[in-house]
């Protein structure tokens, strides 16, 4: 997460994640709208966010108990 100026709310600061520093990891939480202007908006969709992060945890969990195992069984033989 980041703070920054908000360009559509007259440099308001806020919290969050900047959609562009998504694109190559949560492509699917991404929206890109371009007006025809040579400025491109991004925006993240929070809500296709949540449901990648808790998939990727899920993984991180079974990963983890995995070595841990693997720690154990090390330490036992």
């Amino acid at each position: 997460g980041k703070t920054y100026n908000r360009t559509d709310l007259q440099g308001k600061r806020s919290a969050g994640i900047i959609a562009q520093d998504l694109i190559g990891v949560f492509d699917e939480a991404v929206s890109i709208v371009d007006d025809g202007s040579q400025n491109k908006k991004y925006s993240a969709s929070y809500s296709a966010l949540v449901g990648l992060l808790v998939q990727g945890h899920k993984e991180l969990l079974t990963r983890i108990e995995a070595l841990e195992a693997e720690v154990t069984s090390l330490k036992n033989s």
